[in-house]
């Protein structure tokens, strides 16, 4: 089920400042993003399975993961251990699943999320399409966003 119609670029932009914004407090811009550069840092993903099956993928620069974290936690940034760290990215992208989740067809299930560096990541794997990628900057950090689906002949 092809769902370009569903999710728009804005949709994920809104999410994800929604997220970032009032939960945050780290106002986040997005940005023109000339090629598909992944920031060096941490990766979170969540599985979106249901009528609509596809993945929210949220690559950080460790600075803006650690900012994030902190946040998060309310502590100082320097405080966040490894730990807390891809804790704190793995709940992001679970918050931000779920947000991406409201707006494809009911009745989906959203993962545990799975948390590595930008070295263990590829890109979208057999039988995925990249639907968005939306990259936004914090101070220099940069955030990518990007929602991965399921072909049709593996959703079949």
């Amino acid at each position: 089920m092809n769902h370009d119609d569903v999710l728009s670029p804005h949709d994920v932009v809104r999410v994800t400042q929604e997220l970032w914004g009032p939960m945050l407090n780290l106002e986040i811009t997005p940005v023109e993003e000339q090629g598909s550069s992944i920031p060096q840092g941490i990766v979170a993903s969540v599985q979106i399975n249901g009528q609509w099956i596809g993945s929210v993928r949220l690559h950080l620069s460790e600075a803006l993961a650690r900012r994030a974290a902190a946040a998060f936690l309310g502590v100082a940034a320097e405080e966040v251990s490894p730990e807390q760290l891809r804790d704190c990215a793995g709940e992001l992208a679970n918050i931000t699943a779920g947000g991406i989740k409201r707006l494809v067809p009911p009745i989906s299930k959203i993962s545990l999320p799975d948390v590595g560096t930008a070295a263990d990541a590829s890109g979208a794997k057999g039988g995925c399409r990249r639907l968005i990628q939306t990259t936004f900057d914090h101070r220099g950090e940069k955030l990518i966003v990007t929602i991965v689906e399921a072909e049709a002949s593996a959703q079949a």
